[in-house]
């Protein structure tokens, strides 16, 4: 834990205490506590449909835990991060219905979560251990033609720490569907990550050709501070891929701070105003 968060999961027991005593609207805390307890920030996986995300998950997991040759029409958000003990849960419109095994999750046997449906998956896993506040979405291809899964996509802008593109080498350079994903996530300042996937069909000149003018292009359509890095990854190489993820992965304490602790210091804020005209009474 964040040494803020640490102190946010002892004190905010007793801010609630106060609230509590003093008859003050205590229905924040609920989220406030959890969210303290357990931060996250999704780090969403775009790309084309067959452009290698689910592939690229379970080489980093180093086990087959998506399924990689699915129908477009089935397929759903998949929220994949660190926890103590593995779960799968199946979700529908936010709410939970049911867990699932592992062999479901392959199997892709959650017809009855709908198109607005999603899944977490929580793993006991050294490299998630690793990234403990970062959970990894493995998103639905960008050229879907379901509208359940376009607006699947667009429901992480705002909650989100960073996006990762993914470009497949085999197609050698941004598709269209891309380019026009990113100019909205440059209305939405929103960081930007790109991983060029497949990189073993490739020569090593062509890829970093290939590099080279993804970078160029996503630098042409994002803002400077929106553009994070191009990597590559292959299937045997996926250093350079975990030290990005460990780089999200420190920049969100900074999120950690602009959003719980805020809403912690407001909540505080509110606490103090009410406290200060008893005081004068009191004195």
């Amino acid at each position: 834990m964040f040494k803020q968060q640490q102190i946010l999961v002892q004190d905010l027991p007793n801010i609630q205490n106060l609230y509590e005593k003093y008859q003050l609207d205590t229905s924040k805390f609920d989220e406030l506590r959890k969210n303290s307890q357990d931060f996250k920030v999704r780090i969403p996986l775009i790309g084309a449909f067959s452009a290698g995300k689910s592939s690229l998950i379970n080489a980093l997991l180093a086990q087959k835990l998506l399924a990689v040759e699915i129908d477009p029409a089935s397929n759903l958000a998949t929220e994949i991060s660190f926890a103590e003990a593995d779960q799968i849960l199946g979700f529908k419109d936010n709410q939970f219905v049911k867990e699932l095994s592992f062999e479901q999750l392959k199997a892709q046997e959650f017809d009855d979560l709908g198109a607005n449906g999603h899944v977490e998956v929580k793993l006991n896993h050294p490299l998630l251990q690793s990234l403990p506040h970062l959970c990894l979405a493995d998103l639905p291809g960008l050229d879907s033609k379901s509208e359940a899964h376009s607006q699947a996509i667009h429901h992480y802008l705002g909650r989100s720490l960073a996006y990762c593109i993914m470009v497949s080498s085999e197609e050698g350079t941004l598709k269209e569907s891309i380019k026009n994903f990113l100019a909205e996530l440059a209305l939405h300042q929103a960081p930007v990550l790109v991983i060029i996937s497949k990189s073993d069909k490739r020569s090593a000149d062509d890829i970093e050709a290939i590099k080279q003018q993804v970078k160029q292009q996503v630098q042409a359509i994002l803002p400077p501070n929106n553009y994070l890095n191009v990597v590559v990854a292959s299937r045997k190489q996926f250093d350079t891929v975990i030290t990005a993820l460990q780089e999200l992965e420190q920049r969100s304490e900074q999120r950690f701070k602009e959003t719980v602790v805020k809403q912690s210091t407001n909540a505080i804020a509110t606490l103090q105003q009410h406290i200060r005209p008893l005081a004068k009474i009191i004195f």
